[in-house]
């Protein structure tokens, strides 16, 4: 009798042991009877590839991890319309980094937060473009004078000369492509633009009773002296992209509402040094509307921008100027 129970003791054992190191499917609902996650686990450790999803159905997530519960490969986001957002490779211990790739951006992460300033780097070897883009301009900001392509301006309109190689303009775009199967993309966004004109002469604008002036400053010398204005702009582009999707060539336009305007001015007052920041409307039409054209290869690229509205009211008694710029731009 003890032989047996010893048996059936041992027996007993081996069964629990067998079904606790065995590996199980686990998953969870939403309220609506569909999956939320799914995945295997063994000894309470995830294992293997997991799923997350959306409420309506669509992944949200993929992880994978190694038989002792540890991260590893490659982590998937995706957004609620079931479009790549980002990818994560997980390196699980040992190296202490996590190398994160966004767009066409790959950076790491150590073990204590810490951004590795050397890994970042733009992934040029992944030319596939997504639906969803960020745009970054930087170039030089310019106008021409009455509606002729003349950057100085005729005799008794010298004061509105501007200093272009010290005039600069930065775009903020974000912007969504229509998917279709073709190499033809309508794409549309939103963003910013924030320009800033380096007068060339020693001037001074003013506003008065809806009159622009501008006259010369005998008083002072300006050591910067600049006109700036900042606008939100709505982008809409027909996007043309070769078969590997390496180049793109980008023909649209843009409408705008001015944000606000401002002057910004530096001088010395004997050994004081005055610093003057004047806002104001300065008659700036409040919108505008521009002509852009773009060139990439893979994520760097060309642009260049001509407003067909110009910069000040009609009425204002200013000179008329339609702003332009020239630069590079950047698709992540």
């Amino acid at each position: 009798m003890k032989t047996i129970t010893t048996i059936k003791l041992i027996t007993l054992l081996m069964i629990a042991q067998v079904t606790f190191g065995q590996e199980k499917e686990t998953k969870e609902y939403f309220e609506n009877g569909k999956v939320k996650v799914e995945g295997l686990e063994n000894n309470g450790l995830k294992t293997g590839p997991w799923k997350y999803y959306f409420e309506n159905g669509n992944i949200q997530r993929l992880e994978n991890y190694s038989e002792d519960g540890v991260p590893e490969g490659n982590w998937i986001w995706y957004n609620e319309k079931g479009e790549f957002d980002k990818k994560v490779e997980m390196n699980g211990v040992g190296d202490g980094y996590t190398n994160i790739q966004m767009g066409k951006m790959k950076i790491s992460i150590n073990d204590d937060g810490e951004l590795d300033a050397d890994s970042l780097e733009a992934d040029t070897s992944e030319s596939k473009r997504d639906n969803n883009s960020f745009l970054f301009d930087v170039g030089t900001k310019g106008y021409f004078f009455n509606n002729k392509f003349e950057v100085n301006g005729a005799s008794g309109q010298e004061l509105y000369d501007i200093d272009i190689a010290n005039s600069e303009s930065f775009g903020l775009y974000s912007m969504y492509a229509i998917p279709n199967k073709r190499l033809v993309n309508l794409e549309i966004g939103w963003g910013f633009e924030f320009n800033s004109y380096q007068f060339e002469n020693n001037v001074v604008m003013r506003d008065s009773l809806n009159v622009t002036q501008v006259t010369l400053d005998t008083v002072r010398e300006f050591s910067k002296n600049s006109f700036k204005t900042t606008y939100a702009k709505l982008p809409i582009m027909l996007s043309f992209t070769t078969k590997n999707e390496d180049f793109k060539l980008s023909l649209g336009g843009m409408v705008g509402a001015k944000i606000g305007s401002r002057l910004k001015r530096k001088y010395n007052s004997g050994d004081d040094a005055i610093k003057e920041i004047a806002k104001n409307d300065f008659n700036v039409s409040p919108f505008t509307a521009t002509g852009v054209v773009r060139a990439y290869y893979k994520w760097i690229g060309v642009f260049g921008t001509y407003d067909l509205t110009p910069l000040f009211k009609s009425g204002s008694n200013a000179v008329e100027v339609n702003p332009f710029s020239v630069g590079v731009s950047f698709d992540f």
